[in-house]
């Protein structure tokens, strides 16, 4: 398999893995929906809790 694993860029503890078009035989895709969806640990949206445990906010 082959691809690059590298920091992000505005999240500093964070990491990017770009993995090539050619590995995707050995990769299988899950429908896990979205994170407006996403089982939370609150009622908030587990996008929400992403968000704000990185400091950010949505604006309206």
């Amino acid at each position: 398999m082959s691809g690059l694993l590298y920091p992000l860029r505005l999240l500093p503890r964070g990491t990017n893995l770009a993995i090539y078009e050619r590995c995707s035989d050995a990769w299988e895709e899950e429908l896990l929906g979205d994170l407006m969806h996403w089982p939370a640990a609150s009622t908030a949206p587990a996008v929400l809790e992403i968000l704000d445990a990185h400091g950010w906010g949505l604006v309206g």
